[in-house]
């Protein structure tokens, strides 16, 4: 005769319960039942008796929108009635310059000069315009996490680079003609309205190239420079001549004599360094030195 799965069960769990009544008073204790404490529990995994700080894993989506620009022209960020079109000096941009330093741009790449009034940096550029003219959303998430995109880091010097941005839908234009608070000149080394391109030019496929990050600015207002796939930011197709035009790498040496705000300061056998930090490094330090 056959016996099914549930019929075994039932006769294994018979076979206990009548094992344990015909049982000698020595054995008989080990099929008691009693209710269990706290105490009786672990509070540790099995074979790990250290205490050990909790962790956590981010696993962060790689979404096509995190190359969109971080800022954009339709956002209210400071909480008035108005939403901010264009750059307000009022707001405090976060991102790889640091918002209250002056800027200069030197032998491919931008550091910091001296700290700015207001957020002003007259014939220089503000850190605070650039944050806002220049970063991506991916950008501004390293920048929280961990101080932002290394592309050099000795102990001489630390470079930020802004995140790789292809020519097939992702660039994007930002045109600057004053704000309210702030004129032309008082954020950028141009006195009249400029238009600021954002991309990666490269010849060959964007997945492989090591072309760095490119903000290209030519005067005057360019609206339709992004608008042709595949040639975005470039010069001539729908966008301003070569000529009068400038282009500018992206990467910011930082943690300098002036200092950004989101610099750390690390003990190099008595020396000090600066280095950028996020929270990864203002949590994750402060429990594992």
């Amino acid at each position: 005769m056959k016996t099914s799965f549930l019929d075994s069960i039932k006769i294994i769990f018979a076979s206990l319960v009548i094992g344990c009544a015909l049982s000698q008073p020595a054995s008989a204790a080990l099929c008691k039942v009693s209710s269990a404490s706290m105490s009786d529990f672990t509070q540790y995994p099995l074979f790990e008796k250290a205490n050990l700080p909790p962790v956590s894993m981010l696993l962060l989506s790689i979404d096509h929108q995190l190359f969109n620009k971080a800022y954009t022209d339709y956002t209210n960020l400071d909480g008035d009635p108005e939403i901010e079109t264009t750059y307000d000096n009022a707001v405090d941009y976060s991102g790889y310059f640091g918002s209250n330093i002056c800027y200069s741009y030197v032998a491919g790449q931008f550091e910091s000069t001296v700290a700015a009034v207001d957020k002003k940096c007259v014939g220089q550029w503000s850190g605070n315009f650039l944050n806002w003219v220049t970063m991506t959303r991916l950008d501004v998430l390293r920048w929280v996490l961990y101080g932002g995109n290394r592309i050099t880091d000795t102990l001489a010097a630390t470079v930020l680079e802004r995140a790789h941005i292809p020519q097939d839908g992702h660039s994007y234009v930002k045109i600057f003609s004053g704000s309210a608070n702030a004129a032309v000149s008082d954020v950028t080394p141009f006195a009249t309205t400029v238009s600021f391109c954002n991309t990666t030019p490269s010849a060959g496929p964007s997945s492989t190239t090591a072309d760095p990050p490119m903000i290209q600015v030519a005067p005057g207002a360019w609206p339709q420079w992004t608008l042709i796939e595949r040639y975005q930011c470039d010069y001539g197709r729908g966008g301003p001549p070569a000529a009068g035009s400038s282009n500018y790498i992206v990467r910011v040496k930082v943690c300098g004599t002036v200092r950004e705000d989101f610099c750390a300061r690390y003990d190099n056998g008595g020396a000090p360094v600066f280095k950028p930090v996020g929270l990864l490094q203002e949590y994750g330090q402060g429990a594992n030195p």
